[in-house]
């Protein structure tokens, strides 16, 4: 259950940040990606730059996630 408040919580601080920012690169909140990591224990960030990865795997833009194969949990 304490999964789940955490998670509650972070929903609410993403949703107050969204749009906010001029730029089309927005790294996922710590808190956020803890919450759901622990339930998932994710194994790729697809979408990263080398500073904000999640993940010890990742893609950056330049690496085009949206081309690659996604193995593992992502």
């Amino acid at each position: 259950m304490a999964v789940q408040g955490q998670f509650t919580r972070a929903c609410a601080k993403l949703n107050r940040g969204m749009f906010t920012s001029a730029s089309d690169e927005w790294e996922t909140p710590r808190e956020f990606f803890d919450a759901v990591n622990a339930v998932c224990h994710f194994t790729l960030d697809v979408c990263a730059t080398h500073a904000n990865a999640k993940c010890e795997r990742y893609f950056t833009k330049a690496e085009d996630g949206l081309s690659r194969a996604w193995r593992g949990v992502c």
